[in-house]
């Protein structure tokens, strides 16, 4: 195959040889000629090619021409740059013709950088066979002459068989440990400041050179050389330079993490680190509370159906349906199963006050025995009226006789059992923490070990019941009151939008806010909550929507997408869904919110509460169906509770998959983008000038003829070839997922090998590699790639733009008309936005890019009605 090489701008070439930087001048990564440019404008230097890759630093570019891929790299070290200097007129993916502009480069400010502008132009030899570039003057050309003509030989395109089990299954890991290696040689993470990498080249801001072994790194097989730039060491790669990067990055990803965890912490706000902070406490109990929750729910289970009595922590009046839990008659096996579902709960405390310990890195053993004295049995005595201990009143600081109790409550500074108060253990162990840093050196080293223990524990008891707890007591009683205000709104509304707002909370980091209201909520009425109740049903919600779009869309690439994140909903994790599809296409969010607010209000007028935690997603439903673990008496029984709330589950998903149905659009149609556009553009032209009757009523003509400018057959046009779109975006996806099923199938196999070598199992080694070697679809992708060819043939990517190009033009001749008055300057500056509109089928699916956003309308009108304001002010 021949291929010509023209003059990309006006130049002197040489001999690639001759190149200042000796990766290049020894071919290391393939021959070609060097360009010395003499102007600054470059143009394509092939009769045709695509843009294969654009590097982000504009610096280099790689393109395909007829199956063989050429480099064009501009200047040395210009990767330092970080594409300052370069203006790029390109994308990737598109199609040229000989000189066809490229780039431009500010010479002026190369100059000022002392920065070569050597240009090696190379053939890459991935898939070549044999390569003779024909013979050239070393002279000056002006551009479009022809330099060369480059003669390629190209490999013969076949599947690569191993037949040696050694050779294949060692290299299952083969990038992780290039990188491995090479940090190794290059002295560590700790002997460089930076690394980051080129087309070809991994570079390391070196700090000491004489660590940097550069022999082992020569010997490595993924190595092409090495070069010094004063302090930047360079490893030359090739292309695969980037998977190297790549896992070099992941494994210095968690000692990153751990050094920046400190400074990330102190740079957030104090709301914003008490949450950090309670997350990170409670996320290390949450195993236990599902646990402890699971068997509470088995209790309620079984009392429900009358398999094992209805056992009260206080003795029962003669004829109750319950039996006191120290009746002699009571089998010593439900005791005990009561006792480790209740305890559990009773004295969560203790387990917070561990993980808080070992959040604040606190004596543990200390820490445990605080919490044993705020959690102490004895102030139980029989349990009191609720079976949570009983409360002393010390005074009353703001006599309040409202008639609510929670209200008259709050006037009240009262010593109670902590073993509820959650924030008043964490407290407290912090408090214990600083005790125990300001003791520490203070004490005699002979009386060390007796007296700052006792000091710590008796200080931090004595605070935390006569101060941090009866404070939480006013805070709590407060909260639960204004809780109990919003639950009373009418029709549910306060719940309801309580709830409709929850994975919205998820979505910007602030559900944990949600959850600390459910559980104080659940705290003030002793172990039920209406707020918790909308939590579970916010997540189905959300699972709900999904699934609408599941159903509902033409896009398998989405669809496909979709299912994956509906198995980590049906567990309770919304994250997925959120962030995958919910929220970027926006309506699915708003469906699910929708109908959990819908059914929110439901459950808030018909009281179903949430009792105990048992699990996430699925496993949470059980819950329902319990008693509290705190002694509250919720206004449903369980089994009436577990009923509704199951069916407001399934009628949330339901709802929810309804609403994103009817509100899903795979995208906006061009023909509301554009209303939307006249709309705003009418207003700002009402806004901006004095106008007279017939001046509005001329506007408003213009208006209604904008608006219906786009005739039906090119408005069918559109919606025909958004048809075509799907179709090749669908057999794109299938091809993606055959080759994902064959890559899984390979890693298995890969992984099975891989045990097999390291126990010398040759024959299963040997089967494996058989097994390797006959896997392949490439028939079948190369069908389904013929039949995506022949639907993108038929879409005509020129055809659409041409004729997004026509109407793009009518519109704006009309648009002009919008200039009432010669004072309005708005037509020249819309071109961007009506392209966008136009062409939105092609950007949506990344056909071509988005054009910059010139026009701000909004902006626009903004300045202009705070103008106004200003105007009428002063008038």
């Amino acid at each position: 195959m021949e291929i010509k090489i023209y003059a990309p701008i006006n130049c002197r070439i040489k001999k690639l040889d001759k190149c200042f930087d000796q990766t290049f001048a020894q071919k290391l990564m393939g021959d070609g000629i060097l360009i010395e440019p003499l102007g600054s404008e470059f143009c394509l230097p092939f009769k045709e090619a695509s843009v294969s890759l654009i590097f982000d630093t504009k610096h280099a570019y790689v393109f395909n021409v007829e199956g063989v891929e050429f480099l064009l790299h501009c200047g040395l070290d210009t990767v330092k740059l970080n594409g300052k200097g370069f203006e790029t007129k390109i994308k990737n993916k598109q199609k040229l013709r000989k000189g066809d502009p490229l780039f431009e480069v500010d010479l002026k400010f190369m100059k000022s950088k002392k920065i070569s502008l050597e240009t090696p132009l190379i053939v890459i030899p991935d898939n070549i066979e044999n390569i003779s570039i024909g013979n050239f003057e070393e002279k000056e050309y002006k551009k479009g002459e022809l330099i060369c003509v480059v003669e390629v030989e190209i490999k013969e395109q076949q599947k690569t068989v191993v037949s040696d089990p050694q050779i294949l299954f060692a290299n299952v890991n083969k990038y992780e440990s290039e990188a491995r290696e090479i940090n190794k040689f290059v002295g560590s993470p700790s002997n460089y400041s930076d690394y980051y990498n080129c087309m070809t080249r991994l570079r390391f801001k070196i700090t000491d050179k004489n660590l940097v072994n550069e022999s082992e790194i020569k010997k490595m097989p993924i190595c092409k050389g090495i070069v010094w730039s004063g302090n930047e060491f360079q490893v030359i790669i090739g292309q695969d330079v980037y998977k190297v990067k790549d896992e070099l990055t992941r494994q210095n990803e968690y000692i990153s993490s751990i050094a920046n965890n400190a400074e990330e912490f102190n740079k957030k706000t104090i709301g914003k680190r008490f949450f950090s902070m309670f997350a990170s406490i409670a996320v290390k109990v949450i195993p236990s509370t599902i646990g402890l929750g699971l068997i509470q729910a088995l209790i309620s289970v079984l009392v429900l159906f009358g398999a094992m009595p209805n056992i009260s922590i206080a003795p029962v009046a003669e004829g109750s349906s319950q039996i006191w839990l120290l009746d002699p008659t009571l089998n010593i096996f439900w005791v005990i199963l009561f006792i480790t579902g209740r305890t559990g709960a009773v004295f969560m405390g203790i387990v917070f006050a561990y993980s808080a310990a070992d959040y604040f890195k606190f004596n543990k053993i200390l820490a445990l025995t605080i919490a044993t004295i705020l959690c102490s049995p004895l102030i139980f005595y029989d349990g009191g009226q609720l079976g949570m201990g009983y409360e002393w009143i010390l005074f009353r600081w703001l006599p309040l006789n409202t008639g609510n109790y929670l209200v008259d409550k709050i006037g009240n500074f009262t010593v109670s059992l902590l073993s509820i108060k959650i924030f008043v253990l964490i407290g407290a162990i912090y408090f214990a923490k600083k005790v125990d840093d300001f003791l520490n050196g203070k004490i005699p080293v002979s009386l060390d070990l007796m007296f700052r223990p006792l000091i710590v524990v008796t200080t931090t008891a004595f605070a935390s019941y006569f101060v941090f707890g009866p404070i939480w007591n006013i805070f709590e009683s407060m909260f639960g009151a204004s809780m109990s205000y919003v639950a009373k709104a009418p029709l549910g509304i306060g719940v309801g939008l309580f709830g409709a707002m929850w994975q919205v909370a998820v979505v910007f980091g602030l559900h944990t806010v949600f959850g600390i209201i459910s559980m104080l909520d659940m705290l003030s009425n002793q172990g039920f909550t209406k707020f918790g109740a909308t939590a579970p049903i916010s997540a189905w919600a959300q699972f709900g929507a999904l699934l609408g779009v599941v159903l509902i869309t033409k896009d398998k690439k989405l669809q496909k997408e979709g299912k994956g994140y509906l198995i980590s909903g049906f567990m309770g994790i919304t994250e997925p869904t959120l962030y995958g599809v919910n929220l970027p296409r926006k309506t699915p969010l708003i469906a699910g919110a929708l109908s959990t607010f819908i059914i929110g209000c439901i459950f808030s007028m018909l009281n179903v509460t949430q009792r105990v935690v048992t699990g996430m997603g699925v496993f949470e439903t059980i819950g329902y169906f319990s008693g509290t673990a705190l002694g509250g008496v919720p206004p449903l029984g369980n089994l009436e509770n577990g009923l509704i709330f199951t069916a407001g589950l399934i009628l949330s998903i339901v709802l929810a998959a309804a609403f994103s149905i009817l509100m899903w659009k795979e995208r906006p149609s061009e023909k509301s983008q554009f209303i939307i556009l006249i709309n705003k553009l009418v207003k700002l032209v009402k806004l901006q000038n004095n106008l007279t009757k017939e001046e509005v009523e001329t506007l408003n003509s213009i208006k209604k003829e904008l608006i219906n400018s786009l005739s039906k057959e090119e408005i069918k046009f559109i919606k025909q070839k958004q048809k075509e779109m799907l179709q090749i975006v669908s057999m794109q996806e299938e091809i993606n997922s055959i080759i994902d099923k064959e890559e899984k199938i390979k890693t298995k196999i890969l992984t099975k090998g891989k045990k097999a070598v390291s126990k010398n199992n040759t024959k299963l080694a040997n089967e494996l590699v058989i097994k390797y070697n006959s896997i392949s679809n490439a028939d079948q992708i190369k069908n389904i790639e013929q039949r995506k060819n022949d639907a993108i043939e038929k879409f005509n990517v020129e055809t659409y733009l041409k004729f997004s190009e026509n109407i793009s033009k009518k519109v704006l001749l009309k648009i002009d008309q919008l200039k009432i008055k010669n004072e309005i300057t708005i037509d020249s500056d819309i071109a961007n936005n009506v392209f966008n509109i136009f062409n939105s089928l092609l950007i949506t699916y990344n056909i071509i890019e988005k054009k910059e956003n010139i026009f701000k309308i909004e902006n626009e009108l903004k300045k202009t009605l705070a103008n106004n304001k200003k105007i009428n002010k002063n008038i």
